[in-house]
């Protein structure tokens, strides 16, 4: 996350991101907690062999309709790592 925005990943959520790294898991969910400006590690997805349904269950049973979250998906051959910011437009202005 950005320092200019205020927000700080703390050393735990560090911790998380680089674990989540070095596995072999899907996505790794991430949230903002706007009363405090700090980053909150959600749900960890294993992977299947099938990314398109790992991605639908991540949308069906992670995301919010009313929450921002960003996601470290991996995919492709060798584990590429991609970061997803998933705003929805009924988000709250604070959270976006």
């Amino acid at each position: 996350m950005s320092s200019q925005s205020g927000i700080v990943p703390s050393a735990e959520v560090v911790v998380q991101v680089h674990d989540f790294v070095a596995s072999e898991g899907r996505a790794l969910t991430l949230t903002i907690d706007a009363s405090s400006l700090s980053v909150d590690v959600g749900a960890t997805t294993k992977a299947t062999a099938d990314l398109d349904a790992d991605l639908d269950a991540i949308a069906s049973q992670q995301l919010s309709d009313v929450e921002c979250q960003y996601l470290l998906l991996r995919y492709g051959n060798g584990g590429k790592l991609a970061f997803i910011s998933y705003v929805p437009d009924t988000a709250s202005v604070r959270y976006k």
